[in-house]
């Protein structure tokens, strides 16, 4: 149970703090705008309608992205000028176009031991259309070389690509080819069966006699559920957005992860085509989640979230005297009332104020400039110099002169006769002598 709800946890954490992941099919400038959870289903929609023209003045933002990078591409082809990386996107958009045999043949006369070429081409054979028939035996073979091209080099044509989203990218090719490994072999066993199973990349993931409820899913799947399966499982959905079989893998792990709306939109959109009794359980799992979706709506409403945060907002001690509780239910509800206007529909947000902007000044050359400069330059360098001048005789003038040298005298003999000379008798004769 734990480790239920570690995996719950990082089910949630992968909606919000998705790596910058690029796998299944590597276009460097794709089409991936900044998506909510509740987004998904649209986005997938709009990936699925890429390859229908578009009708005069519809806004097609998805399709127009793509064409506006095959003009270029092409012009650089038909000059001989295409590089492998150059190539590998062309493959690419031609698949998210629906031109399939355009894309395998542009990729196999590319590099074949190039990462990008091998998986744009594995996913051009497993998905088919305009014409050409899915080949799972090349997309494995062709899935299974790429990974080998991996192993050779460090970067396989990934630069500038963050670790993590590198091993999240890696992770997702290792399961790319399970799940294409696990189609061939269903294709070699004969027709699909009536009731049209999970894909096994999660082996825990089936629906016994338990309790489907919204929001969760039995306690032994989530045991023996990886982390990120929501993020590797949403990579493959990209990839191929209408193999409706993904589609659904990818409804059950936003319900497992507490994301209800997206999980019943997906499985919507399969029941929409018609072919939502062909898969097990499919019906019975969007009734439960048709039943939940309303509810998560109401909760969502301003009126009861206003009021769900008024009944949860923390009471201190009541004061004394009768109207204590009134003033302590009135204040904790002030702060969450909002203006009636926000209840009728008409209460905007106030606009940020408006700065003045004054206008930018045109720089214009002038030898007054550089005069000033300049002189300025010669100024700080004469201070400099002074000061340095002044610190050099300050300094020299905290050092001690040595003392002056002093001439040896000759020491004086003790028994001198200079100094033991006696007395003549001229020096005892009266003066009138």
């Amino acid at each position: 149970m734990r480790k239920a709800l570690v995996v719950v946890v990082a089910l949630l954490a992968s909606l919000v703090l998705r790596a910058p992941v690029r796998a299944g099919l590597y276009l460097r400038n794709d089409y991936r705008p900044v998506l909510r959870p509740d987004q998904a289903p649209a986005y997938l929609q709009e990936l699925r309608e890429v390859p229908v023209p578009a009708k005069a003045g519809a806004n097609r933002p998805a399709r127009e992205h793509f064409l506006r990078q095959v003009g270029p591409l092409e012009d650089q082809l038909s000059k001989n000028r295409l590089t492998m990386t150059e190539r590998a996107d062309l493959g690419a958009c031609y698949v998210r176009l629906g031109r399939i045999a355009d894309a395998r043949k542009l990729l196999e006369a590319g590099d074949q031991g190039s990462f990008r070429i091998l998986v744009n081409l594995a996913t051009a054979y497993f998905v088919g259309g305009d014409g050409a028939e899915p080949d799972l035996g090349r997309a494995v073979a062709y899935q299974e070389e790429a990974l080998r091209a991996w192993d050779r080099t460090p970067q396989p044509g990934l630069a500038g690509v963050p670790d993590s989203a590198l091993k999240v990218a890696r992770r997702v090719e290792v399961f790319s080819l399970k799940l294409l490994r696990s189609r061939q072999k269903e294709a070699r066993l004969g027709p699909a069966p009536r009731s049209i199973p999970l894909d096994p990349l999660f082996p825990t993931m089936k629906f016994g006699k338990e309790e489907y409820r919204p929001g969760q899913l039995p306690a032994r799947v989530m045991d023996e559920l990886p982390p990120d399966a929501l993020d590797l499982v949403w990579e493959l959905c990209r990839t191929t957005p209408g193999d409706f079989r993904l589609l659904w893998l990818l409804a059950e792990l936003f319900n497992a992860s507490g994301q209800i709306e997206p999980a019943h939109g997906l499985m919507k959109s399969i029941a929409d085509r018609g072919i939502g009794s062909s898969f097990d359980r499919l019906v019975k799992h969007r009734q439960v989640l048709s039943r939940a979706t309303p509810i998560i709506k109401r909760w969502r409403e301003p009126d009861t979230s206003l009021w769900l945060m008024y009944a949860l907002a923390p009471r201190g001690l009541v004061a004394p005297g009768g109207g204590g509780p009134f003033l302590q239910e009135t204040i904790a509800f002030t702060p969450l009332a909002p203006p009636k206007s926000y209840y009728e529909g008409t209460w905007q947000p106030p606009p940020p104020p408006q700065l003045p902007q004054a206008d930018a000044p045109t720089a214009r050359f002038t030898w007054r400039h550089v005069t000033i400069g300049f002189v300025s330059g010669a100024l700080v360098a004469a201070l400099v110099g002074l000061q340095w001048f002044e610190w050099r005789r300050r300094r020299q003038a905290r050092v001690p002169a040595p003392p002056p040298p002093t001439e040896a005298v000759a020491p004086t003999p003790a028994h001198s006769p200079d100094t033991f000379r006696p007395a003549s008798p001229d020096q005892f004769r009266p003066a009138g002598d």
